[in-house]
């Protein structure tokens, strides 16, 4: 069962995304320096923000990486609870991870 929060953060990603508001931005992980790529909402300044300054909103970090290769694949179950017969099948639909994905404007 994926947590409350993680829905509500995900709902908040399409809010962005329907605006035109998210980013990859890139970043310095705290940890450790490494250079990183963050998933981001990006909120312009409210009217009354003086020094135009924008609302950077992390929510998640990129994968370094092929995910096909670092991650089980997600089983995921029907509206009758039942798992696909064949998880692997979900990934051919998503195209190859490591080539640019289509433009948007495109479809």
């Amino acid at each position: 069962m994926i947590p409350e929060y993680i829905i509500s953060n995900f709902e908040t990603l399409q809010q962005a995304d329907d605006a035109g508001h998210l980013a990859v931005v890139e970043s310095h992980r705290i940890a450790d320096g490494q250079v990183v790529y963050l998933l981001c909402a990006i909120a312009p300044p409210a009217e009354d923000d003086d020094d135009g300054t924008y609302n950077i909103t992390p929510f998640a970090e990129m994968i370094d990486g092929n995910p096909y290769e670092l991650y089980e694949p997600p089983h995921v179950e029907d509206e009758v609870g039942e798992t696909s017969e064949d998880p692997d099948d979900a990934s051919d639909s998503l195209g190859d991870p490591t080539e640019p994905s289509p433009d948007k404007s495109e479809s």
